[in-house]
C-alpha cells in the first residue's frame, strides 16, 4: 500500500511540473561503486536494526533514521 502512495506521489509532482506522468529513466546507473555502496548502506540499516532490537519501536525508527541521514550526508 505504501508502494501505490509513493507511486502516486511521484505522479502528482509530475503533473504539478508539467511533465510527463510515467516516465522512464534514460540513464543507466549500474556500476561497482552503486552495489558496494548499496550494499553498506542495506547492510548498516540491518545491523542497526538487529542490534537495536531489544528497544522500543520508537528508538529503533530514530536509529533508522539517523543512519539514513548520516548515509545522505
Amino acid at each position: 500500500l505504501q508502494c501505490v502512495g509513493g507511486v502516486l506521489g511521484v505522479w502528482l509532482a509530475h503533473a504539478m511540473f508539467d511533465r510527463t506522468v510515467l516516465e522512464t529513466a534514460t540513464k543507466v546507473r549500474v556500476s561497482d561503486g552503486l552495489w558496494l555502496s548499496e550494499f553498506i548502506a542495506t547492510s548498516a540499516l540491518l545491523w542497526t536494526i538487529h542490534l537495536s532490537r531489544a528497544e522500543s519501536v520508537n528508538v529503533i525508527a530514530g536509529r533508522v533514521a539517523c543512519v539514513i541521514a548520516a548515509a545522505y550526508w
